[in-house]
């Protein structure tokens, strides 16, 4: 583990390469990994701006599927009065939370909701490439369980894999995804293998357009804002508000 001092990243604490490879792939070095982190946060306040608020603004957030707080920790360092919390359901890395991250709570969570907290908890809410993983039962599932986490008026953020994946990376999958996607507008894909870390059976690719997530948010979030590739240049990004 290391940290770093410079700009923007102050005190950015880094595990070591067998954790962060599962959130960040074993091509990214430490320093990738803390600009990524950085960009994440800058993702999420471009969204947020529609609403006239930053990351900055909420009293009480949670990062889900937060890992070993990539993202959590530049919250910290730019508002330490925050109540920050992380649920993630690989238990290594809440391990790690645990440990190094004081100013936190971390939580591990099981493949299915409901995480351990009351309902109308939280101002504000974020799922980083969680739902770029996850088959239509289970999105369902979490996207009820955030909802339900969520205060009257509160943000929740979320990304997904859409349009621009599926073309970028289509000549790679099954033809019977491809067909799917086309014909449907969302697919699963078990192709997430074992290179440096055995993913669950059912942590695996998800695709998705706009329009088929859209009709799979639950009644009460109302979507404010999307921005195709708008999360780090890769995913899709989601912005809605609790009605």
């Amino acid at each position: 583990m290391s940290d770093d001092n410079g700009p923007g990243s102050a005190s950015i604490l880094v595990p070591e390469f067998s954790l962060r490879s599962r959130v960040a792939g074993a091509a990214q070095n430490e320093e990738d990994y803390r600009r990524i982190g950085i960009a994440g946060v800058d993702a999420m306040n471009r969204a947020l701006a529609i609403l006239e608020k930053d990351v900055s603004d909420f009293g009480t957030v949670l990062d889900f599927a937060c890992g070993p707080a990539r993202v959590l920790q530049h919250l910290h360092l730019r508002n330490p009065r925050q109540q920050l919390y992380g649920a993630d359901v690989d238990p290594e890395a809440i391990a790690w939370c645990r440990e190094h991250l004081d100013y936190g709570s971390f939580e591990c969570n099981d493949a299915l909701p409901p995480l351990p907290y009351s309902s109308a908890k939280f101002d504000f809410i974020y799922a980083l490439s969680v739902f770029s993983h996850l088959e239509q039962d289970m999105q369902r599932s979490w996207l009820s369980e955030m909802t339900r986490l969520l205060r009257p008026e509160g943000a929740f953020y979320l990304t997904f894999s859409g349009h621009y994946v599926f073309d970028k990376y289509k000549d790679e999958f099954p033809g019977e995804a491809v067909s799917e996607f086309e014909a449907e507008g969302f697919c699963f894909i078990r192709n997430m293998g074992a290179e440096f870390y055995k993913y669950p059976e059912w942590y695996q690719t998800s695709l998705q357009e706009i329009i088929f997530m859209a009709n799979e948010l639950p009644k009460e979030l109302r979507m404010v804002y999307y921005a195709s590739r708008g999360h780090v240049g890769l995913q899709d990004a989601l912005l809605c508000v609790k009605r």
